[in-house]
């Protein structure tokens, strides 16, 4: 049995420390590629803010697409190869044809369904995801610089976990209505914004999204309701 843990030891320290390290950390979408062709930049006709992807040290990750968020894992496999499991993602109407298709097609590389196996090289200032050799994501490690006017990068919101009320940080953006969704993206309040602190008291203990409208343009921002 001692030998068989110990085994066990072994093998998790080695795939531990074949893993590359330099993938943890937030990334920022800044173009799809595709074998034999040059990488597609994204836009604002594509996204109103910048795609994000965050891969945590325990090698699960997190992001924001157009209006939506996702979540999933990935395994180390062997080199620059690892499965893909537990992808889920919330499942609001962003309200826009090019957002909603943009944002499908970026959360279709992380989904486990269409693509079990991913490949993911890279690091220090540029990360690549890819669901078969040439084709998939091209990350770097700050904004990407042609997404302008950036709403999402401006505004938090405070204290994060809330217990009672939440506070929006404009940083000068007009905030004119906002809504509240669960995590599986159902409404649960919408409201015009006065500038005043926003009541969660009455919510569930849980995780919540704040979709806010400035200016014409939609942010997501995510918050832990105590």
């Amino acid at each position: 049995m001692k030998k068989l843990l110990l085994l066990l030891v072994l093998f998790y320290s080695i795939n531990i420390s074949s893993q590359n390290p330099d993938i943890v950390g937030t990334w920022y979408l800044n173009a799809f590629t595709a074998d034999l062709s040059d990488p597609e930049p994204i836009t604002n006709e594509d996204f109103p803010q910048n795609p994000t992807l965050t891969i945590n040290p325990d090698l699960s990750f997190e992001g924001v697409g157009a209006c939506n968020t996702f979540s999933g894992n990935i395994i180390f496999v062997d080199d620059i190869e690892y499965s893909s499991t537990n992808f889920s993602a919330t499942t609001m109407d962003c309200e826009n044809m090019n957002y909603n298709d943009s944002e499908h097609n970026y959360f279709t590389h992380f989904d486990d369904a269409q693509n079990p196996t991913v490949y993911i090289y890279g690091g220090g200032t540029e990360l690549y995801w890819e669901i078969a050799p040439g084709f998939g994501l091209q990350f770097q490690d700050n904004v990407f610089l042609s997404i302008k006017d950036n709403v999402n990068t401006t505004i938090s919101i405070v204290p994060n976990p809330a217990s009672s009320n939440l506070s929006i940080n404009t940083n000068g953006a007009l905030i004119s209505e906002f809504s509240i969704f669960n995590i599986l993206g159902k409404k649960i309040s919408s409201e015009m914004y006065n500038g005043q602190k926003i009541d969660v008291s009455s919510l569930k203990s849980g995780i919540y999204l704040i979709e806010l409208i400035s200016e014409g343009k939609k942010t997501v921002k995510k918050f832990i309701k105590e």
